[in-house]
């Protein structure tokens, strides 16, 4: 059976975005009729192979380096890569294609694309963002960013094919001759227990670190404009970041977190109690300014959520016009503090339980009949053997 190897600066496994995308997309390669291999940087123990949703994976850096160790060795980390590959290469015979993580790995790209073309292997690179200077400490001067755009306008381009998550990246690379597969979102269906009840109260649920690309700040601006008998109609929890580092972030943008019995706030928690959570909420939120990077990435907690049951309470950017609309989801028409405003008074006046109901059962057939792997096995297959 034909090898196809994923490798990336991941640290497989773990529930990291990154890390759930490489392993659905290996399921995905699997039900295709290939044999797939994850090569991560995560820790392991002795064992040179472990299996994990039965699926095969190594690491490049199986031991946790010391800080001393790690600048010791920055000039040399590319090595891992060939390293890691050619030990493949030499032991089976029969790769198919190597698929490279190239948002987060760009800088080793053009070795693995080298190494491909010698061993006559087809290269892939799967590109999930589109970074801006703006997300980036000293902006156009960080040398992470400077290495990604050098490599996203002269490297990517060359690896044989591009699976891109937003019709924005798609469009870019085929103008360059590219052959794309696009890939928004990818789950595994049956790893999810969804849930179609009507919560006790209307409740929405944000998850992650805001400040990066999702706008927090405008929602909770937008709830304070609520007089105090519609506050007491709604819940808004916020996971993943403490009081304290989010009441700093917050301050940063000139709005003051005060206390309320309305706003929950919880820090990072396990993947399993993030989804009761999720579960257990009217609506998943997602705010994002209409720019280029929010364009050109999917979040990969939105066909999670829909996977659960809990529709969205968002914007529309990226490629999130396909899927949702006023009769699945409660669509703001942008993240400002107005437009959210009016979209909560929407929610908590004219969405009554059996629109929230209708909503939860089309969140899931969303997710089932987008997202799932088994949507993906023969188009997959395809652009494999292309």
């Amino acid at each position: 059976m034909d090898k196809v190897v994923f490798i990336g600066e991941y640290k497989f496994p773990s529930n990291f975005a990154s890390c759930n995308r490489v392993l659905n997309m290996a399921k995905c390669v699997k039900l295709s009729g290939y044999d797939p291999l994850i090569i991560g940087k995560g820790k392991m123990d002795d064992d040179v192979y472990s299996v994990y949703n039965e699926i095969t994976y190594t690491s490049m850096q199986p031991k946790q380096l010391s800080k001393f160790k790690k600048i010791i060795l920055f000039p040399y980390r590319h090595l891992s890569y060939k390293r890691a590959l050619k030990k493949e290469v030499l032991k089976n015979k029969k790769i198919k294609a190597v698929i490279i993580y190239a948002s987060s790995s760009a800088r080793y790209v053009p070795q693995v694309i080298k190494l491909c073309k010698k061993n006559g292997i087809k290269c892939v690179c799967d590109i999930s963002e589109w970074y801006d200077k703006k997300q980036f400490k000293y902006g156009i001067f960080n040398l992470n960013y400077l290495i990604f755009t050098y490599m996203f306008k002269r490297w990517f381009k060359r690896a044989d094919s591009i699976i891109c998550c937003s019709d924005l990246v798609k469009n870019h690379f085929e103008k360059e001759g590219c052959s794309c597969l696009l890939i928004n979102g990818i789950i595994d269906i049956k790893e999810y227990d969804p849930s179609f009840e009507i919560p006790n109260q209307t409740t929405l649920i944000y998850s992650g670190v805001a400040g990066k690309k999702d706008n927090l700040v405008d929602l909770l601006r937008a709830y304070d404009s609520l007089d105090d008998i519609d506050k007491d109609k709604i819940n808004i929890k916020i996971i993943g970041m403490s009081r304290s580092y989010l009441k700093n972030l917050l301050k940063e943008m000139d709005y003051e977190l005060k206390e309320d019995e309305h706003i929950k706030i919880y820090d990072r928690m396990s993947h399993d109690d993030l989804f009761v959570q999720i579960r257990e909420s009217s609506y998943s939120v997602l705010l994002r300014p209409n720019k280029r990077y929010a364009n050109a990435g999917f979040a990969s907690k939105v066909p999670e959520s829909l996977a659960l049951g809990t529709p969205m309470f968002c914007n529309i950017t990226s490629d999130l016009g396909r899927y949702l609309n006023d009769k699945n989801s409660i669509i703001v028409k942008d993240c400002s503090t107005e437009s959210i405003a009016v979209a909560l008074n929407k929610l908590i006046h004219d969405i009554n339980a059996d629109a929230i109901s209708e909503h939860r059962k089309k969140a899931y057939n969303i997710a089932k009949n987008n997202f799932d792997i088994h949507c993906f096995v023969d188009e997959f297959k395809c652009f494999i053997e292309e």
